[in-house]
């Protein structure tokens, strides 16, 4: 009886220390990375299948960036050393650019971005996996061209194959144009070393601001624009379909809308889940070309569109609109866009939503339905997503040095479904900018953002479906018995293996941690629908002290525990 109670504390205290590290004081954050006399800036964050979160971000250092790296955890933990960990510390330019972050279906992450260990900026691929390896070297992946250009702004696609393509701006007066380049999981330039390009010869059309999705077992669609004319230029989207071999798959590419877009805005696709995208994209209001509006646009698998325009999300000619965001949900066959709506002198601004179905109709108010008023207070949305039972929208209120992190869940009409219908994300008085949205995983979304409260840092926060933050809910440990998830040798000099069965195949999370909640490995794993066997020498280094550890599997909906003891 006296163990049983001893490992029902050990228990009790290490789930407490690991939901520590959300808070629900908006006044505090998770802090990822604010260390005093130097500026972290620029922060991305990914989604793993697991829930956790990489961010990324440069950090000041000796006169030059840095480029550094976090995991958190479902519950907001740390798992790699405080200060992250340093990918890059290479030359950097006076300027830092957009770069990318996306996570492949292997849950690493995969970063490209410019600096100037060559003497110019080009661009650098790496792989980083759960704990922390370079899988590409460390010195990552350098993308160079076979003439003197210079690099900037690369974007990532991930194909079905899981082959990372990088697209990316390049340049050599007077030419301009979009290369890119396949890079296998083990870190081998598929098509050599000089990368593929959309490149006019005659220098008359400049290309640029590439945009990737998914398409078939190997093949990508990448939306591009072309700019022609003098600066700020005649800026016109295009799309070409391209194979496993980087070659084009239709005769022409397509222009996606007649519409063009301003020189500094850059359009970012969403895929349809069936070999194509949708775009959501800033241009001129069809009445009053001084106002700003916004479009949604489709191009299927084949190149088709919904129209040779695409379909205006609100019909107001007094009023000019932007998006931050677009979302498809797939489950409700529509397409929602994010609209930041501001009066014709741009002093005051509101949040609004529309709706399409899959031919391109509105589905909302003609003028879309309006989440928070055009006012004063200046709302800022950043992005939203979906939960499944309502879209969570995260925006700012004020201006300036003096702004404040808010979130609202609106249903799939629009209406606000929290009581009130504001929760205060973050109640700290300071610049905020550069903020992401995770996907929804584990009933939560976890926001990261850059703020200037101490000098430029990173901060995360959590929200949760019902609207609250902090701390997630435990779930219970199931009463499952020992043949059904059990550790031997136990107690072990080494560390044990690992045997349980599941009823569904699925993902999981397998965590070990020790007595204080330190945790000592998070792993996601890909259950079958039988008995398993894991031997955990594998996994994690066997040079651990002796004491008392904690292995512990998550699933969606079921959490085991077994102590094991290190003699």
């Amino acid at each position: 009886m006296t163990r049983k109670i001893y490992f029902s504390i050990l228990l009790s205290l290490f789930f407490l220390h690991a939901n520590a590290q959300w808070t629900s004081d908006t006044l505090q954050n998770t802090l990822v990375r604010d260390s005093v006399g130097t500026n972290e800036t620029t922060p991305l964050s990914a989604t793993l299948s697991n829930g956790s979160t990489y961010i990324s971000w440069f950090e000041s250092y000796n006169g030059n960036y840095q480029l550094r790296m976090q995991l958190l955890d479902v519950n907001g933990n740390k798992l790699w050393s405080d200060e992250g960990l340093i990918v890059d510390s290479n030359p950097q330019s006076s300027a830092l650019y957009r770069y990318d972050l996306k996570v492949d279906h292997s849950d690493n992450a995969i970063l490209a971005f410019q600096d100037m260990r060559t003497g110019s900026l080009n661009i650098v691929a790496y792989m980083i996996d759960q704990n922390g390896n370079p899988v590409w070297g460390n010195a990552g992946i350098s993308l160079v061209e076979d003439v003197p250009t210079q690099g900037l702004s690369p974007v990532i696609g991930v194909t079905a194959a899981n082959d990372i393509i990088i697209a990316w701006n390049a340049s050599a007066s007077p030419a301009k144009w979009v290369s890119y380049q396949k890079i296998s999981q083990a870190g081998t330039l598929v098509w050599g070393t000089v990368p593929k390009r959309i490149i006019d010869s005659t220098n008359v059309k400049k290309y640029s601001r590439p945009s990737i999705v998914p398409a078939g077992a190997n093949d990508f669609v990448m939306l591009y624009v072309q700019e022609t004319g003098s600066f700020p230029f005649t800026n016109a989207m295009f799309a070409q379909r391209y194979d496993v071999d980087g070659e084009s798959v239709w005769s022409n590419s397509v222009q996606v809308s007649s519409k063009t877009i301003a020189f500094f805005f850059f359009p970012e696709i969403i895929s349809d889940q069936n070999g194509g995208f949708y775009l959501g994209f800033n241009t001129s209001n069809p009445v009053n070309a001084s106002l700003n509006d916004v479009y949604v646009q489709h191009l299927d698998s084949s190149g088709n569109l919904w129209s040779v325009t695409g379909t205006e999300a609100a019909n107001s000619t007094t009023t000019h609109k932007t998006t931050p965001s677009l979302k498809f949900i797939s489950s409700r066959s529509e397409v929602w866009v994010l609209l930041k709506v501001q009066d014709s002198g741009q002093g005051m601004s509101g949040i609004f939503v529309q709706k399409f179905d899959l031919t391109g109709t509105v589905l909302l108010d003609p003028n879309a339905v309006e989440v928070l008023p055009v006012n004063t207070v200046y709302y800022e949305p950043y992005d939203f997503e979906n939960t499944d039972t309502g879209m969570i929208i995260v925006y700012t209120t004020g201006t300036g040095l003096v702004q404040f992190l808010n979130a609202e869940k609106i249903d799939y009409t629009g209406v606000s479904l929290w009581s009130p219908a504001t929760i205060s994300v973050s109640a700290v008085a300071s610049e905020k900018f550069k903020t992401t949205v995770g996907t929804f995983h584990n009933n939560q979304l976890v926001v990261v953002w850059e703020d200037w409260r101490i000098d430029d840092g990173v901060y995360a926060q959590n929200i949760v479906n019902d609207g609250t933050i902090g701390p997630l809910a435990v779930l219970p440990i199931t009463s499952s018995s020992a043949e059904n998830f059990i550790l031997f040798p136990n107690p072990s000099y080494q560390l044990p293996v690992l045997r349980f069965n599941v009823s569904n195949a699925g993902k999981a999370t397998l965590l070990i941690t020790d007595a204080y909640g330190n945790c000592i490995m998070n792993k996601a794993i890909s259950l079958n629908s039988y008995v398993q066997q894991i031997d955990l020498s594998k996994l994690v280094s066997s040079n651990l002290a002796s004491g008392v550890y904690f292995v512990e599997l998550m699933t969606n909906d079921k959490r085991d525990a077994r102590k094991w003891i290190k003699e």
